[in-house]
């Protein structure tokens, strides 16, 4: 086995500020998880009151009456997690 050249390594990059882009993408994404969030502690707090499931259970009934819903479902979820953690993944590119 052969070493890379250590002359090749990348550079690091410096993310700088938050672009007018990131930060309507922060607000917009918060307000709908906000919203979402609201809707699922109100059901798995008061699931008598609340006329709709959560969407654990709601997942938990399409997984029962599909196959293949636990898969897909599964894939969603790493996509997701995947491009969480490696945000902002290859590189930044500067906005236009």
């Amino acid at each position: 086995m052969t070493a890379g050249d250590p002359g090749l390594t990348p550079a690091p990059v410096d993310p700088g500020p938050l672009t007018p882009r990131e930060v309507q993408g922060y607000v917009v994404w918060g307000f709908i998880a906000g919203f979402v969030a609201a809707f699922e502690i109100l059901a798995a707090f008061d699931g008598d009151a609340t006329p709709w499931p959560t969407l654990s259970r709601t997942a938990a009934t399409l997984q029962e009456r599909y196959t293949l819903a636990g898969p897909l479902i599964l894939g969603a979820l790493v996509v997701v997690a995947a491009r969480i953690v490696f945000y902002p993944w290859p590189y930044r590119r500067p906005e236009s």
